[in-house]
């Protein structure tokens, strides 16, 4: 298989999974990222050119900044994705499922040389396919990981509820422990999901059953959205 289910347990005890991206689908991604990055060249270098010299030194630092800053402010400022990651519906984030920052994000594209070589980044291949995670050098040295933009879990794993939206905004850890919560609803007693749920009782204002009852809708709205 070239794509494989990593989990993820939070303190509170909730389990989130996600699917990692196997090498195909990121090497798709990979080229749509530099077909744009190759038109962007173009289009400079032909502006740049009518300053003869001079341009072309403006063109060799304009494309080591687009070139070395591409990847790392969309995954920061773009929910972890390019758009050939957006295309692909893959992301980065951090092992903890949490968002990407831009530390780990420059990081990890930084190491990107490095996983280029000898050419046509073949060490970055090989580490991916050696490894479960796919992780490539990069993703090693930032501690972060590439996976399929949505949840593994169904409609219909999920309490028979009527879902309903998120009042307010939350981050994509955030919600996906709340669709975790509900997808373990058959698997834990009802102290414990109570005792989970009233985690949230800050936010939500909702507590014991009612509580349980709530991030059970959300998570069913959450998904009903995708």
């Amino acid at each position: 298989m070239l794509d494989t289910g990593k989990t993820y347990e939070t303190p509170e005890g909730i389990r989130l999974e996600l699917d990692v991206a196997g090498p195909l689908v990121r090497v798709t991604a990979f080229l749509i990222d530099f077909v744009i990055r190759a038109v962007v060249f173009l289009i400079l270098g032909i502006i740049l050119e009518i300053f003869g010299d001079l341009g072309f030194g403006l063109f060799l630092i304009f494309a080591f900044i687009i070139d070395t800053f591409y990847g790392a402010l969309f995954e920061t400022f773009y929910n972890g994705q390019t758009p050939g990651k957006r295309a692909m519906n893959i992301q980065v984030i951090n092992e903890n499922f949490t968002p990407v920052s831009f530390s780990r994000a420059f990081l990890r594209n930084l190491i990107r040389y490095v996983d280029w070589l000898p050419l046509f980044y073949v060490t970055g291949l090989v580490t991916m396919t050696l490894r479960q995670d796919f992780k490539r050098l990069g993703d090693i040295a930032a501690g972060t990981l590439v996976v399929y933009n949505e949840p593994t879990a169904k409609l219909n794993t999920l309490p028979d509820v009527t879902p309903i939206k998120l009042p307010i905004s939350l981050a994509i850890e955030e919600q996906r422990a709340i669709i975790n919560f509900a997808e373990r609803y058959r698997s834990i007693s009802n102290a414990r999901a109570e005792e989970l749920a009233n985690i949230v009782e800050p936010v939500f204002k909702r507590e014991g059953t009612s509580a349980v009852t709530y991030l059970h809708q959300l998570a069913k709205g959450l998904l009903s959205s995708q």
